[in-house]
């Protein structure tokens, strides 16, 4: 199995889980290997994405956001996927969930000052 591909059995087991993100904006990251999943699982969900992709010691950011797009296409959600290299300011104050994953972090003061939407969420991850 391709491990950007989204299967029948991997999107069977995502709609038993009915997650209903539609109308929300999240910021996560695009990463690499089983981290890809992350911005796809949310764009599944409805949600309008923006996923990070960063250098890491796990690859580039352009690697990052190949396997994540790679997976969102697969998944036929790539459309609800923005993929971004900085955090901005616009971006932050649209966003109604922010995961607290590697390319994500620091949430520092800067970025916590950025989060203006009244109702943001900070799951822990």
């Amino acid at each position: 199995m391709n491990p950007y591909e989204m299967t029948q059995e991997l999107q069977q087991a995502w709609l038993d889980f009915d997650v209903d993100l539609r109308g929300l904006t999240v910021y996560t990251e695009a990463a690499t290997g089983p981290y890809a999943v992350t911005a796809v699982l949310a764009a599944m969900a409805g949600a309008k994405v923006y996923a990070l992709a960063k250098d890491s010691a796990y690859g580039s950011a352009d690697q990052a956001e190949q396997e994540t797009r790679a997976l969102s296409k697969s998944a036929k959600v790539d459309a609800r996927i923005q993929f971004v290299r900085e955090k901005k300011e616009a971006d932050l104050a649209e966003v109604d969930v922010v995961t607290n994953c590697g390319h994500v972090r620091p949430i520092d003061a800067k970025m916590i000052e950025s989060l203006t939407h009244p109702s943001v969420v900070i799951p822990l991850m």
